[in-house]
């Protein structure tokens, strides 16, 4: 009977713990980052999209996103779809609004690619799609921490 019970808590344990999402761990770095840099702390503040008509707008999951000077990235934003990189591409830099492009990598060299734009003095970040685009509106916003 013992061993019945020390199994079944060991298969318990083994299940919750594969099931568990694991972020990419990383030191919080002190930085003095502002304006149009990016790199720093950012907190998922919302999401919003549309329809068609007005803008539905969702509570941000207060997950962390850092981007490092390196090119690294780690937090807990990511943890359904890891990424382990970035990098910053500007598109159509001759243009009235150029689109600049922010590319992540994942364990798996596929990528995903947002559009990005800093506001607010550069204490605000929005991503959209790329390069496809929302008619009525779409993205993800986040709010610098440090």
């Amino acid at each position: 009977m013992k061993n019945i019970l020390l199994w079944t808590a060991g298969l318990l344990l083994m299940s919750s713990s594969c099931t568990k999402k694991i972020a990419i761990p990383c030191e919080t770095k002190a930085h003095d980052f502002s304006g149009n840099d990016i790199r720093g702390v950012w907190r998922h503040s919302s999401s919003y999209y549309s329809t068609g008509g007005p803008i539905i707008n969702n509570r941000g999951s207060k997950k962390l996103l850092q981007l490092n000077s390196d090119g690294t990235v780690c937090g807990d934003y990511f943890d359904e779809q890891p990424v382990v990189s970035y990098e910053l591409k500007v598109f159509n830099p001759q243009s009235t609004r150029p689109d600049s492009v922010i590319i992540f990598s994942k364990p798996d060299h596929t990528t995903i690619e947002y559009r990005y734009y800093l506001r607010e003095n550069g204490n605000q970040l929005s991503f959209g799609p790329y390069p496809v685009v929302c008619i009525e509106g779409c993205g993800t916003a986040f709010t610098r921490v440090n």
